[in-house]
């Protein structure tokens, strides 16, 4: 069994009214003719795997997309609230 990929078939931009027997007459000439694209179906475990690696991408594009967070340390002469009330300047021993 071949599998054709629909979204390679040309369209005609003319043909506004769509039966059945038109359909039919097209994909016969497009057989006759070579005009479909075959294309190979993945089996379950390829197409986890695809699913797989898109996530990871998905993923990285997301990470790289941001700026990395930045880790600033408190200004030396900056005293918290707690250590005002305690009199103390954010010493280990006070």
């Amino acid at each position: 069994m071949r599998w054709c990929a629909s979204g390679k078939i040309e369209r005609p931009a003319t043909s506004r009214v769509k039966t059945d027997r038109r359909d039919v007459e097209r994909l016969v000439r497009l057989l006759m003719i070579g005009g479909f694209h075959p294309v190979r179906v993945l089996m379950s475990d390829e197409e986890a795997m695809r699913d797989l690696v898109r996530a990871r991408e998905y993923v990285r594009g997301d990470l790289n997309a941001r700026p990395p967070p930045r880790c600033q340390a408190p200004a030396a002469d900056t005293i918290s609230a707690s250590s005002a009330a305690t009199g103390t300047r954010g010493t280990a021993n006070g």
